[in-house]
């Protein structure tokens, strides 16, 4: 399944497969100790997502991930997580995503997409360290 608006739909109706979004930048790659370079999407993410964020953002917002993941800054702020950074060009809106991985190291999934607060991301920098710039 890809990630689009029946991809989407697919997830939110309990389907219990997570579907593939993106790859991890090189440098969060090797922070994270990840053989893997699959970001996954699951039905609880997604959900998480639109319950908790559902009053700025459609489902469609998320159709931004892969572009997020690719162009976005990479900060790590945890042994087992990043944080990316992406401005939308269109309309000037930042947004903040966290990416996790397994404890057994063996998949990555994506935890939260959401419109960053005023003051977010530098509030994420000072706890991190950037690992890949903006492209």
């Amino acid at each position: 399944m890809a990630l689009d608006i029946e991809g989407i739909a697919w997830l939110l109706s309990g389907n219990s497969e997570p579907i593939s979004i993106g790859r991890i930048v090189n440098q969060a790659r090797t922070h994270l100790s990840q053989k893997t370079s699959v970001i996954l999407l699951s039905t609880d993410s997604t959900r998480h997502i639109l319950t908790k964020h559902g009053d700025h953002m459609e489902a469609s917002t998320l159709l931004l991930l892969p572009e997020a993941l690719r162009l976005g800054l990479w900060i790590t702020d945890r042994d087992y997580s990043c944080r990316v950074s992406f401005e939308e060009k269109e309309t000037g809106v930042r947004y903040l995503a966290a990416v996790k991985a397994t404890k057994d190291r063996r998949e990555i999934y994506l935890s939260t997409f959401h419109r960053a607060q005023k003051g977010q991301t530098k509030s994420v920098l000072k706890r991190g360290t950037i690992v890949r710039n903006h492209l």
